[in-house]
C-alpha cells in the first residue's frame, strides 16, 4: 500500500469518526475510536508511544508521547498522526 492510499484511509477515518461522535468529547475518544477504525481497515496502529529525547549522547525518557503511529502492512512505511480536540466544534461537510 503506498503512502497516498494510507493518507486517504486516515483522512476518511477521521471524517467518519468525527461525524459519528460529533464535537465535545475528551481527546482520548478522538484517539481510540480512529485507532479502532483504522485497525478494522487493515492498518496496524500503535498509540501512546514513548518518544525519547537524545541529549548529550544519552537517551532521556522525558515523558513525550506520540499520539498514534500507523504502519502499513506488509510494507514498513509509517505515518504519524496527532488527535487534537477543539473547544468549539465545526461541522464536517
Amino acid at each position: 500500500m503506498d503512502i497516498e492510499a494510507v493518507a486517504k484511509i486516515i483522512v476518511d477515518t477521521a471524517i467518519h469518526v468525527h461525524r459519528a461522535l460529533g464535537p465535545g468529547l475528551l481527546e482520548s475518544a478522538y484517539q481510540h475510536c480512529p485507532a479502532h477504525e483504522l485497525r478494522k481497515r487493515g492498518l496496524k496502529v500503535e498509540t501512546e508511544l514513548l518518544l525519547p529525547l537524545l541529549y548529550d549522547g544519552h537517551r532521556i525518557d522525558a515523558g513525550y508521547r506520540m499520539c498514534a503511529r500507523k504502519t502499513c502492512q506488509p510494507h514498513p512505511e509509517r505515518t504519524l498522526s496527532e488527535a487534537k480536540r477543539q473547544s468549539k466544534g465545526r461541522p464536517v461537510p
